[in-house]
């Protein structure tokens, strides 16, 4: 009998699967066009197009998720784009779970809050795939504190409850580290 909780299992039977990679793809493509139109998009105007990368990140990571899903889909990689997408949709989910149970209440958002949950989840199709390297996970936690560096100091992050100012922005520096210890831990090849 198949241990249905094996993630092996999962990769070979749902994961691999083109029908279910485009679907992915697809709603990568469309969760990132709506996020950027409903949440960004005054902000977005009201700014230098030379910050809209570090203001629209969680779309962007939804668009770079994307591209990856596309290589994979065509059997070709790129392992460190890869690298910095799991990161990024791992540290945007959360951290939009986190400031969402912070500054507000969950219930005032269900959208937001299944779609990320989702978001999170989908990394799975990346478990380990491929053997991160030190020259990955030095570069990616740089990346990752330069967006938090444009986000907390040049103030280009998301619109948020400010009185929780510190706390959200401590928050993004540790997810900062942590998911990129954590995908770097858990998700590449022994």
């Amino acid at each position: 009998m198949k241990n249905y909780l094996n993630c092996t299992f999962f990769k070979e039977e749902i994961f691999l699967n083109k029908k279910f990679l485009i679907f992915l793809i697809i709603v990568n493509i469309i969760s990132a066009i709506i996020s950027i139109w409903f949440y960004y998009k005054n902000q977005l105007l009201n700014s230098s197009p030379f910050f809209w990368i570090f203001i629209a990140d969680c779309p962007i990571f939804a668009l770079i998720f994307a591209f990856v899903l596309y290589k994979k889909l065509n059997n070709k990689t790129a392992v460190f784009i890869t690298f910095l997408a799991i990161i990024g949709v791992f540290k945007y989910a959360l951290w939009t779970l986190g400031v969402i149970i912070l500054t507000s209440n969950l219930f005032f958002y269900p959208v937001i809050v299944i779609s990320h949950i989702f978001f999170l989840i989908q990394i799975i199709v990346f478990y380990k795939v491929f053997a991160f390297r030190l020259k990955h996970v030095l570069l990616g936690l740089i990346i990752f504190l330069i967006f938090d560096f444009f986000d907390y100091v040049l103030l280009t992050h998301p619109s948020f409850d400010l009185k929780y100012f510190n706390e959200v922005a401590l928050f993004s520096i540790f997810l900062s580290f942590f998911c990129v210890f954590i995908v770097a831990f858990l998700f590449s090849k022994k």
